[in-house]
């Protein structure tokens, strides 16, 4: 049996990057809130800097698109590249785009990643801990939130 892959993080970066793995059959294990980040720590109004085609959160698959969610949503379709595009749905498509092709997403937090005896070991900020098999990167981190 294959341990999973870990992403840390469940932003933008990290749901794209799990929604692959999993498309690819791998095991995963996502650990973050979704996207807590764009949801929390941005200003109220902000309007991303990027167009709404270069707003897309990259999917395996078609149907994923700030479009897609808008249209399922029923709510404004951003299309041009005239539109601006308010944080709260960005957020709110990341949080639709995680629903859909990210369920299983733990909401925990990682505290420290460390190498044990040949395999890393997660530490949760519940306490716990997770061990996987050593690789050439203890995990997928998602990095930081940078508006698109």
């Amino acid at each position: 049996m294959n341990d999973p892959v870990v992403v840390i993080g469940a932003g933008p970066y990290g749901l794209s990057t799990a929604a692959h793995l999993r498309a690819r059959g791998l095991p995963v294990r996502v650990f973050g809130d979704p996207m807590v980040s764009w949801r929390e720590r941005m200003p109220a109004g902000m309007l991303l800097k990027s167009t709404p085609v270069a707003s897309n959160i990259d999917a395996p698959q078609p149907g994923h698109t700030l479009l897609d969610f808008c249209h399922a949503m029923g709510g404004p379709r951003y299309e041009s590249d005239w539109d601006l595009i308010p944080v709260e749905t960005f957020s709110a498509y990341g949080l639709w785009f995680q629903e859909r092709l990210v369920p299983e997403l733990e909401r925990v937090r990682v505290v420290s990643v460390d190498r044990r005896g040949g395999r890393f070991e997660l530490k949760l900020d519940s306490g716990s801990r997770s061990r996987r098999a050593p690789s050439s990167s203890p995990a997928a981190s998602a990095g930081s939130p940078t508006p698109p």
